[in-house]
């Protein structure tokens, strides 16, 4: 069955659009909630869900309504074409619910008065109460009366009310450029530090051992983009933990760097009891233990399959297992027993792994495009990502310090690095045209000789 392009991309382009509101509808609905009615974030939260509890009951509703439509334009178009319609004229609509609060809120801002601030003072000094960050205090800690009287809810410039005169609204491309306190191009470092991402040579090396225990590559779909997807969530939930939990210093999040400076498992636990408690703190236990432990697992074993597939060593016997198993696991014992009596930096061990894990995703990446093009299907659909992370391999291996960074970069007086990108990314652009120059070749050459 050939796959329909066009209708997939337009499929996949209401899926586009559908995601891209939820975003803005998820974002901007709780700040108006928050900011303009009062609400506190447990409300808040509250009216956000009552959308999914409203969708256990009224979309099979309307999938039996819908069922029993006989409408000559479909069974589905009215419902979508007319709800399409609503939902747009309720989007309008919460704009002017937001003016009309914010005009109610210049009404009440006669609470500035000293007066009446001293009566809410007196009546909830002893009040335990949240900062927006969420932490706890105490009102009449925290504030004396005369410094919580002196508080304004506006900034007043004369009679009239403004916003905050220090702050302007950035622009989009003020931030493309690289905000690393020391200077570290974006382009190709973020992509070998996000190393198990969607391209990742580890997850090539995984995909085999998986397969071997499919019984049909029609679980293939399931179980690969099934795992990605699981993972795409769960790395998505952590980086916000990350950046909602901690203090943020000018663009920086200083406090996530202090509490990794502790170690990542020490990380883990501080945001799984913050955020869950003792069930965090359980969650915590098997992040830190359990999972590193079926990973190392997973990287040995793909390692001594590799091999013995390079060494056509047959492992159904225990000796010959055994034959890969020990020089394998003594390599990783010898990495984690230097690394922790200090003999060995583990993090720059995990740079080379990224460098080699990225290039390995582009060897597989190239190997899968020319497999594609012999047997005669899209072979861009790897071969455009395998040019990508040619370019990312190579500018790396040119900038980084533990590669030949250390000979083309330079320093300065205060011992920060320079990196040499007017020669990386040069050669970065150059490697990628000439490894796509290669397999173009080659797929000529090949159709050549089948002619």
């Amino acid at each position: 069955m050939k796959l329909n392009y066009k209708r997939t991309v337009m499929v996949g382009f209401a899926f586009f659009l559908i995601c891209s509101f939820w975003q803005a509808y998820d974002n901007t609905i709780p700040l108006i909630l928050t900011n303009k009615f009062g609400m506190s974030q447990t409300w808040s939260g509250v009216i956000m869900a009552l959308d999914n509890v409203l969708a256990l009951f009224l979309l099979p509703l309307f999938g039996h309504i819908s069922d029993k439509c006989t409408s000559r334009h479909g069974r589905r178009t009215p419902f979508i074409v007319i709800g399409t319609l609503i939902a747009a004229v309720a989007l309008v609509c919460l704009s002017f619910v937001d003016n009309a609060q914010l005009k109610n809120l210049q009404d009440v801002s006669a609470i500035d008065d000293p007066a009446a601030l001293s009566v809410i003072y007196e009546e909830e000094k002893a009040a335990t109460l949240l900062t927006p960050s969420g932490e706890k205090f105490i009102l009449g800690q925290k504030f004396t009366e005369e410094e919580f009287t002196a508080i304004r809810s506006q900034i007043t410039d004369g009679d009239s009310a403004v916003t905050n005169p220090d702050y302007t609204i950035p622009e989009i491309w003020e931030h493309f450029g690289s905000m690393h306190p020391s200077g570290t191009p974006i382009w190709s470092f973020m992509f070998i530090t996000v190393a198990c991402g969607a391209i990742s040579g580890f997850h090539s090396t995984q995909s085999p051992l998986m397969a071997r225990c499919m019984k049909s590559e029609k679980q293939g779909h399931f179980v690969f983009y099934g795992a990605m997807v699981c993972e795409g969530i769960i790395a998505l939930i952590w980086a916000a933990a990350g950046c909602s939990l901690y203090e943020i210093t000018g663009g920086l999040n200083t406090g996530l760097a202090a509490a990794l400076a502790e170690g990542q498992s020490a990380a883990i636990y501080d945001v799984c009891s913050k955020t869950m408690g003792g069930v965090g703190i359980a969650l915590a236990m098997i992040g830190v233990v359990v999972c590193p432990i079926t990973s190392g697992d997973t990287a040995f074993r793909s390692a001594r399959l590799t091999l013995a597939d390079w060494f056509k060593i047959d492992q159904d016997s225990y000796a010959n297992r055994l034959k890969l198993c020990i020089p394998v696991l003594g390599v990783g014992a010898f990495l984690g027993i230097g690394n922790a009596l200090g003999f060995i930096n583990y993090t720059v061990i995990w740079r080379y792994f990224s460098w080699t894990n990225q290039t390995l995703a582009m060897i597989v990446l190239w190997a899968a495009s020319m497999y594609l093009f012999q047997e005669k299907k899209n072979y861009w659909i790897t071969a455009v990502p395998a040019t990508f992370m040619s370019a990312v391999s190579s500018t790396y291996f040119i900038l980084a310090p533990e590669c030949l960074g250390s000979i083309l970069n330079s320093k300065t007086a205060e011992g920060a690095t320079i990196y040499n990108t007017a020669v990386a990314y040069p050669v970065g652009v150059i490697f990628a045209i000439a490894m796509l120059a290669i397999f173009l070749h080659a797929t000529k050459k090949h159709a050549a000789k089948n002619a």
